[in-house]
This record gives C-alpha cells, structure tokens and sequence, in this order.
C-alpha cells in the first residue's frame, strides 16, 4: 500500500466541545500516530465550546509535514447527518462545504474522501489501538455518542473484528447522572473532577439509599439478546428524553427531592474541608454509586465478550476512582485508559477507524501521551531574546530543579512535546516536593488559585512505584487512583488514595532523569504534579508560561531542561 495520512477533527459550531485534530501515517500495512492536539490549548478557551479545531488541524498537518491537499481522507467522529435527522432537522450540508469549514483553503478538486464515524466507535478505537493487545473488551460510558451514552464493544484479531455488545440510550446516561450531581452540589457542569475530588470529604451512607431506589446495579444490566445496557432509573423505565439538559434537569430534580436542598450555587466560597456537610454528602454517594455501577458493568462486559483485556474510554472513563476500583478487581490481564478518554480523542479513534477500514493493522499502535506541539532550543532562545527576559543557560538544568524543589519551590516545566488529554504528565507541570502536607494548600491557594483542599497527584519513578502503593500497576496517564502505602503529605488524599503517574525512562527520560535528580536531593522518587496552568487550559506556547511565572508563586520556568527564567524577588 502506497504511504497516505488520515486526519480525524472533532468539534462543531453547534452543541460542540473538546474540539481536536489528529494525524496518523499509514504506510506497509500499518499507522504511526504523527501528533494529536486540543483546540483549548491554541485558543485559550477551554473545552473549545461550539467551535471547530482549526488550529489544531493546521498543528497536526505541520507536524506531518504535509499540506490538507495531500489528506487521503477526513474523519469526523460523529454521524452527524443521522443525528440531525433523527431530530428532524435536515443536515443539508455536503461533504466539500464540511471540509471548506475546517479547511477553507483547500479547492475542491483537491480535497480528500469525508467519513463520518460513530460517536462510541470512534472512541472504542482510539482505547484499543494502543492497548498492545490483539483483543478486548472496550467499554464506553460518557454523557451521549448520537443516541447511546454507554456502550460495550468487543474487538478480535488485531482490530479486524469490531462488534459492539450492547447499549444504552441518552435517558440512561451515567455521565448526565454525573453532570447532573456536579451542578447540584455547586459546580459546573464540566467540573466532574471537583465532584470526584469533593467525595471523600463527604458520608456516602446519609444519602445512599435514597439514591439506590432511583439508580442501581441490580438494574444496571447487560442484555446481550436484546442489545442493550438497562441503566435502572425511576421505577426501572428509560427517561423518556432526548436532549442533555432534559437528563440533568432530571437528576438535579431528583437530588433536591432526596436532600430537602436547592441546588448550591455558591460553592466558589468554600473549602473542600468546610464544605457544605450536606453536598459533600451526596457528592460522596453519588461517586460511590457510578464506582459500583461501573465495577459491575466491567464484569459484564467480560462476560458477556469472553476477552479478558479491558480498554475504556468515553469522559466518565476520565474518573479515575472508579478505575481504581476496576483496576484492584484483578479481573483482566491488561487494563487501558485512553488518555484523551473525553471527546478530544475521538479524533484519533476517528482516524484510525478509516484507516481499519481501508485494510490497515490497528491494534498494537504506539501511543505516546506526548502528541502535541513542541518548541526546539532555538525557537525558545528567539522567543526569551525577543521578550527581553533574563535567562541563564544549562546543558543540564535538572541539578538546579532538584535543588529547588528540596528547598521548598514551586518549579514550572516547559519541556518537549505537550500531552494530548487533560492531564499534565511532566512536559508542561508545575512540580514541588510531596513530602508536607503544606505545599498542598500553598499550591492550592497561591500557583493553582483554587479551593483549599482540592487534591493533587505526585509523579513517581517506576522502579519506586512499590515503596508508595499496596499494588503496582501500569498507570503512565494519571487515569487510575491509588491507596498509598507510604504516605506523602502534599499528595495523599482524605480517603488515603491519589492519582499517579508512574514514570519510566523509556516514555518520557527526559523527565525521569529529572526526577532521578530530585530523589537524589530529596530521598523521594516522587513530585507533587500539577498543569501548568491557572483556571484556563495547561499552556501552550512558552510566552503563556512566561505569564505564569509572573502571576503565580512559581520561582521558575524551566524550557527543555535548558534555559532557566527565574522570577525576580
């Protein structure tokens, strides 16, 4: 087969979130991935509301080093012709007025083949691809594709065979459940990580009964035969809705009726650790029954494919108790969370779907969680000089970061490729010392600006991984919580557990070698790990970092483990 490249976009003008592009090689039979990145991250915006992934489609052909004319073919992860139908609205765009949107330069005698990939399909390929195994078990679960909202698939023989097991419908969406409980206990809808970081400061027993008789997993059932996940709601029956909102509404509804309550809406006041008792408590029981419900619909699904791998994917699957929860079952040889789990990754599971179908091997696909854009040594250098700051030079800066972080300094790093999905894996981190259980509330309040007791995960070198967990585990992405067995102050949370990324030099030795430095001052093989960021997305270009080095207690930002800016005190 002759060389040819696949791009995948996801995001649109209406109803639109997580925009991103993708780029995969296809070459002998086989798909690199060339890079993948977030709209967000260009435009500053996050999420990337109602918007199409313009930026990131220019990063990724740039990247492949080719122009849009030399695409073979468009990915988009959503069928949506037959969404807008279903809904009786005609769709009456063509394919050449699609592809102008993204790519307006393009004439139409040079634009490629468009294909529209379902929503969960897109998202199954993107978890098995690189899940180095030749089949799984791949289960879905996030607010809704075009009509489902969960969904188990089971995919043979190196990616050849993909047949999905069953599904469930919009009014049976686990994630709109979550949604839902987040906006009720006083947060955005898109903030499910403060509600999963909220839960352990509540009692899930005050509520869980109440919310058992409305979702449960006696009524969370596989039905193979008729194709479905039965998702108990009220009385056992399907919401009768079609529409995002129409499910929230419900749930908030719900949670008010169990609680006496209004729906919070100050919670930007408050602390984790005075909370309102009340919300913390329904936050802890609701997080408590998705851990259950997907813990069940795991072994289903294992039972119901025969295959004993499982890859996941879908914005639920970004939750990373209930992995853990998975994850100390034992149940499966090897465990997969896409990194990009929410619908940025759709992208790439768009792209590498056309690919399959065009006779390409898919499953064993290096992923490298580093797919976005990078700046060599010489583009930083030109872009210091040109903002007139000090900087000092180093061959090897990671001595001078180790030594901060002993001393107590918040240090940002601004290295190689940024990650692709919304966890910061050490290319662009801010990163202290884990041992004081200080640092977690001086990051909280004076780099991050955001609630006191919000919790923070450590990135800790493989080969120690044993000293601080009661299980090793492959855990690279920061998907999969942890009960910790050696207690770190900074990053050990209220209920025991954090969020790791273990780190190996083969996956990124750049920043290995640098923790191998800090432990060497510190005597830990740890750091505290947190986005470069504030409340926006983790940056993107060295001139956002610069920024944050002004606007945040950060003593300094170091680019390429080179070029060391220090804040001027």
């Amino acid at each position: 087969m002759a060389e040819e490249f696949i791009l995948g976009t996801q995001g649109w003008k209406i109803r639109g979130h997580d925009a991103s592009a993708a780029i995969i090689k296809c070459h002998d039979g086989k798909v690199d991935i060339i890079a993948a990145a977030e709209e967000e991250r260009f435009t500053g915006l996050k999420h990337a509301y109602d918007a199409l992934p313009t930026h990131s489609i220019e990063f990724c052909l740039r990247e492949a080093g080719i122009k849009a004319e030399d695409l073979s073919a468009i990915a988009i992860p959503f069928q949506y012709r037959k969404m807008y139908e279903e809904r009786g609205i005609n769709f009456n765009l063509c394919d050449k007025r699609v592809i102008s949107a993204f790519m307006p330069q393009l004439a139409p005698q040079n634009m490629p083949d468009l294909f529209y990939v379902n929503h969960h399909l897109a998202h199954a390929i993107s978890a098995f691809a690189p899940a180095m195994v030749d089949s799984s078990t791949v289960l879905i679960v996030d607010g809704q594709g075009e009509r489902e909202s969960t969904s188990v698939w089971a995919i043979k023989e190196l990616g050849k065979s993909v047949k999905k097991i069953a599904s469930s419908d919009i009014g049976s969406s686990l994630g709109y459940f979550y949604e839902g409980l987040t906006e009720f206990v006083g947060f955005r809808g898109d903030e499910a990580g403060k509600t999963m970081g909220l839960a352990p400061y509540g009692n899930p027993n005050r509520y869980r009964k109440h919310l058992e008789e409305l979702i449960s997993i006696e009524n969370c059932v596989i039905s193979v035969n008729g194709s479905s996940v039965k998702l108990g709601l009220q009385s056992g029956d399907y919401l009768p809705v079609d529409e995002q909102w129409q499910v929230r509404s419900f749930w908030i509804k719900q949670l008010s009726n169990i609680t006496g309550l209004k729906q919070n809406d100050n919670s930007r006041k408050y602390s984790y650790r005075n909370f309102p008792r009340p919300y913390a408590d329904v936050a802890s029981a609701g997080q408590l029954i998705l851990e259950n419900i997907l813990v069940s619909l795991a072994l289903q699904s294992k039972e119901a494919t025969g295959l004993d791998n499982l890859s996941i994917a879908g914005g639920v699957g970004l939750n990373c108790v209930a992995n853990g929860r998975i994850a100390e079952l034992s149940a499966f040889r090897n465990f997969y969370i896409q990194p990009a789990s929410n619908d940025a990754g759709t992208s790439l599971g768009a792209a590498l779907e056309i690919a399959r179908q065009k006779g390409y091997r898919i499953s064993h696909v290096p992923m490298s969680a580093y797919q976005g854009i990078g700046y060599s040594n010489d583009s930083i250098e030109r872009i210091l000089n040109y903002s007139e700051i000090s900087y000092s030079v180093h061959e090897d800066a990671s001595h001078l970061i180790a030594d901060l972080v002993t001393q107590g300094k918040v240090v940002g790093l601004f290295q190689g490729r940024a990650e692709f999905g919304p966890r910061a894996l050490g290319n662009r981190s801010f990163i202290a010392d884990p041992r004081r259980r200080e640092m977690q509330d001086y990051i909280n309040q004076h780099v991050k600006d955001r609630e006191e007791g919000r919790p923070l995960a450590p990135s800790v070198i493989d080969r120690d991984a044993e000293i601080y967990f009661d299980r090793m585990r492959d855990a690279p992405h920061m998907t999969i919580a942890s009960r910790m067995k050696k207690s770190l102050g900074a990053v050990t949370h209220v209920d025991g557990t954090t969020r790791p990324q273990i780190v190996d030099a083969e996956s990124n030795a750049l920043y290995y070698n640098q923790l191998e430095k800090i432990k060497e001052r510190l005597g830990e093989g740890a750091v505290v790990n947190t986005s470069l960021n504030l409340s926006g997305p983790i940056v993107n270009t060295p001139q956002q970092a610069l920024k944050l080095l002004e606007s945040t207690a950060t003593v300094a930002i170091i680019f390429n483990n080179r070029y060391v800016v220090m804040k001027n005190e």
